[in-house]
C-alpha cells in the first residue's frame, strides 16, 4: 500500500513538473535564460524534496557506475547518434522550415551572437539536468516503486511529451510526429543505458552527443 501511494505521488510530481514547464514556455516570460533557470530549479527541487521523504540524496539519483563496458559503449552510441541526426537532417531538409525554426529561437532570445554560449549550455548543462530528472528521478524512482516495464514506458513517454511545446512550431506535422517517435525511442535507449550502467552518466553522454548534433544543425541554419 505504501509503495502504491509512493508510486502515485511520484508519477503525479513527474507529470506536474513537465506540464508546468511546458505551460510556462507558452507565456510571454518565455526566454532562454528564464527557461533555463526555471528548468534547473524544477528539475532539482522536486527530486530533492521528494527524495528527502524517501531518504534519497543527489548521489542516489546520479547512481554509481557498475559497468565500464556500458560506459564505453555510450561513447560509441553517442557517435552513432550524431551521424544519424546529421544525416537525417540533410536527407529530409525539404521537410524542415528553417525560417520557422529561426523565428522560434529568436522568440526565446537566441541569436547568432549568443548561440555559441547556448550551444555549450545545451550540451553540458541542459542535457545533464534533463538526465538528472528523467533518468535519475523519474526512471530510477519508478524502478524502485513499480515494475520495470512501467518505469521504461512512463519515463520515455514523459520525456517525449516534455518536448512538445519546444518543437511544435519547428516542423511540418509529419516531421513533428517523427520527432516525437524519435524522442520516445531515445527515452527508452537512455533508460536502458541507465539501467545497465547503474548511473545516469552513460545516458548523459548519449544525450549530450544528440544535443551536439542538433546544435550543429542550429549553427548551420544560423550561418546560412
Amino acid at each position: 500500500m505504501e509503495n502504491r501511494k509512493g508510486l502515485v505521488t511520484h508519477a503525479a510530481l513527474s507529470l506536474s513538473v513537465c506540464v508546468l514547464y511546458g505551460l510556462l514556455l507558452l507565456t510571454p516570460l518565455n526566454g532562454y535564460v528564464y527557461t533555463t533557470l526555471l528548468k534547473i530549479a524544477l528539475f532539482l527541487a522536486v527530486p530533492l524534496i521528494f527524495g528527502k521523504k524517501k531518504h534519497t540524496n543527489v548521489k542516489g539519483y546520479l547512481g554509481t557506475v557498475k559497468s565500464k563496458k556500458m560506459m564505453a559503449l555510450s561513447f560509441a552510441v553517442g557517435a552513432g547518434i550524431i551521424i544519424i541526426i546529421l544525416t537525417g537532417y540533410f536527407l529530409l531538409r525539404q521537410f524542415f522550415d528553417d525560417q520557422m525554426i529561426l523565428g522560434s529561437l529568436k522568440n526565446e532570445g537566441i541569436t547568432k551572437n549568443n548561440f555559441p554560449a547556448v550551444f555549450l549550455n545545451i550540451i553540458f548543462v541542459n542535457a545533464f539536468f534533463e538526465e538528472f530528472f528523467f533518468r535519475g528521478f523519474v526512471f530510477r524512482g519508478a524502478l524502485k516503486l513499480g515494475t520495470k516495464q512501467y518505469a521504461y514506458l512512463f519515463s520515455a513517454v514523459l520525456f517525449a511529451l516534455y518536448h512538445v511545446t519546444m518543437i511544435m512550431n519547428w516542423f511540418t506535422l509529419p516531421i513533428f510526429f517523427l520527432c516525437m517517435a524519435g524522442l520516445f525511442a531515445g527515452g527508452l535507449i537512455f533508460n536502458y543505458v541507465t539501467d545497465k550502467c547503474g548511473s545516469i552518466f552513460g545516458s548523459y553522454i548519449i544525450h549530450a552527443a544528440a544535443n551536439l548534433a542538433i546544435n550543429a544543425i542550429g549553427l548551420y541554419i544560423f550561418m546560412k
